[in-house]
């Protein structure tokens, strides 16, 4: 009788110990679900966001403060701007925000998220400072950000 209640003891552990792990593992999914944006990829919205420049930091973790990037600040995330498959180039766009006055520069776009390369034309010869010595761009890739047009104050 004695190792009847032991076996039980030992098979009610398991469980307990069974149930607790899946808890916590059904948790952690659901608190990583409610963090992502509703965001669907290729879509068109209309969104007021800060831009973002950053210093390009190539795959070794070296900085280069002499070339910027453009980033928007959308859903708490940040999105590079890739201009070669926007509507609007990045000259047109530094031009708008140099009329805001704010900082962060805050605007408001069309713009779309998209995932891919980040590149625009693998045969551009780049400058080593972007490049890993190969004068081939660095391949980053994930999701981005283009924009469709500026929609400019209503005044």
């Amino acid at each position: 009788m004695k190792k009847t209640i032991e076996q039980y003891s030992v098979y009610f552990l398991i469980t307990v110990s069974f149930l607790l792990i899946i808890s916590c593992v059904t948790k952690r999914t659901a608190a990583a679900e409610e963090t992502t944006t509703d965001t669907k990829i290729g879509e068109k919205y209309t969104v007021t966001v800060p831009i973002i420049y950053q210093n390009f930091i190539n795959k070794k973790g070296v900085e280069n403060p002499d070339h910027k990037e453009m980033y928007i600040d959308y859903s708490g995330q940040k999105y590079f701007i890739k201009f070669c498959e926007s509507n609007v180039n990045q000259k047109s766009l530094e031009n708008y925000l140099s009329t805001i006055n704010s900082s962060p520069k805050v605007v408001t776009l069309e713009i779309s998220i998209l995932k891919g390369l980040w590149i625009c034309d693998k045969n551009i010869n780049y400058s080593d400072s972007l490049t890993d010595g190969i004068n081939m761009p660095q391949s980053r890739m994930g999701n981005y950000a283009i924009v469709h047009k500026i929609v400019m104050d209503k005044e």
